[in-house]
């Protein structure tokens, strides 16, 4: 994968609000490409090896949050961990661009549906960058499923996710591209038959 072109380092000079989601949409795109299947924690040292070394300086200043439990010692927020992707992001975010209006932010994320010629995968990987300012904390991937399902635009496959009992994100993301591909295969037998009925026309 040594083709890809790797993001520029975050730069803290100018606009740091737009520098950082200019990174942060590379970084998505590279690391879906180059590492699709790699772990949260190796991806997390390769979100700071690629932020650059004022990046990594920045984020030894980060605090996180601690493990909360009820009264009942359920455990009903985990604790923040540095070798999370998405707690980075966020830890990232807070200080680049700290005025960030969390209920707009969630507001777009909760009316965004798939556009008229919107690949399925495109409309998922929106919508996953999306939440990363929306501080869904636990709830981001069940919540982006949810968005996944809502927002589609083939009721065709909505209707085989809600069929699904125990549907996760990964789950449903698998079941998108399968239906992607099922859809793309079929348009393309159709316009070869349509090719060789012209080609044998008399």
């Amino acid at each position: 994968m040594e083709y890809l072109r790797k993001p520029d380092p975050l730069s803290f000079d100018g606009n740091v609000a737009d520098n950082w989601r200019h990174f942060q949409t590379n970084f998505d795109i590279y690391i879906e490409a180059a590492h699709g299947n790699t772990n949260d924690r190796t991806r997390s040292y390769i979100l700071l090896n690629l932020a650059g070394r004022e990046a990594i300086e920045k984020a030894k200043t980060f605090t996180y949050a601690p493990e909360v439990k009820n009264n009942d010692g359920d455990v009903i927020q985990a604790a923040e961990n540095s070798e999370s992707v998405a707690v980075l992001k966020v830890k990232f975010r807070e200080l680049c661009d700290p005025l960030t209006n969390v209920i707009i932010e969630q507001h777009r994320f909760n009316t965004r549906f798939q556009g008229e010629s919107e690949p399925v995968q495109s409309f998922i990987t929106s919508l996953k960058i999306m939440a990363d300012t929306c501080e869904f904390a636990a709830l981001k991937d069940s919540l982006i499923r949810d968005r996944i399902v809502c927002g589609l635009r083939s009721d065709s496959l909505r209707k085989q996710l809600l069929k699904e009992k125990d549907l996760t994100l990964h789950k449903a993301v698998q079941m998108c591209h399968i239906h992607d591909s099922a859809e793309k295969h079929s348009t393309q037998m159709s316009q070869s038959h349509e090719v060789n009925a012209v080609t044998h026309k008399p």
